[in-house]
């Protein structure tokens, strides 16, 4: 057999050796009962004042500065 299959049928067997290990200790040790678990986990871990809300009003609008020391027809 060329020494290339070989390889690239080790190379698959560990590929597929190193998902399988991986799927075994990632998956969930217990079925979920709750589908909301997951949303009400991270809100409580919200603490309130912490963070903005993007969809939020702005607390300090963008400002334009202005330097009067530029001539306004070499300004770009």
């Amino acid at each position: 057999m060329n020494s290339s299959v070989m390889f690239l049928l080790g190379a698959g067997g560990l590929a597929v050796a190193g998902s399988l290990l991986v799927w075994l200790f990632s998956r969930p040790r217990k079925a979920v009962h709750d589908p909301n678990e997951v949303r009400n986990t991270l809100r409580g871990l919200h603490q309130p004042g912490v963070g903005t809300s993007r969809s939020g009003p702005a607390t300090q609008p963008n400002r334009v500065v202005v330097d009067k020391n530029i001539d306004p027809k070499r300004r770009f």
